[in-house]
């Protein structure tokens, strides 16, 4: 089959505590919707899906994979400073993930 064809997309790279936060939204019950399915599109990008597979998965258009991809990588620098800082019996992460979000 080859290389896929196309721009690569946005590389994600998570911390262990970004990733743990983002599995937890995806699991929780009470976690919304569409915080679900943006966490998914980060989960899913960081263990290097592409936009078309990701997109085809949770039923949604690649322009929005695309766009989280790049919104998450474009946080990912404050949200690794805000990690650095944060006391580590709290996730403090998750409101920093909502106001992304």
């Amino acid at each position: 089959m080859g290389e896929p064809r196309g721009p690569q997309p946005i590389e994600i790279l998570l911390t262990d505590r970004q990733r743990t936060i983002l599995e937890e939204i995806v699991r929780c019950r009470n976690s919304l919707q569409y915080e679900v399915t943006r966490a998914n599109i980060i989960l899913q990008g960081a263990a290097g899906e592409r936009n078309r597979r990701i997109a085809n998965k949770l039923g949604v258009h690649r322009q929005t994979v695309r766009f989280w991809r790049a919104r998450w990588k474009k946080a990912s620098v404050e949200l690794s400073e805000a990690e650095i800082e944060i006391d580590d019996k709290e996730f403090p992460l998750s409101d920093e993930f909502e106001q992304i979000a």
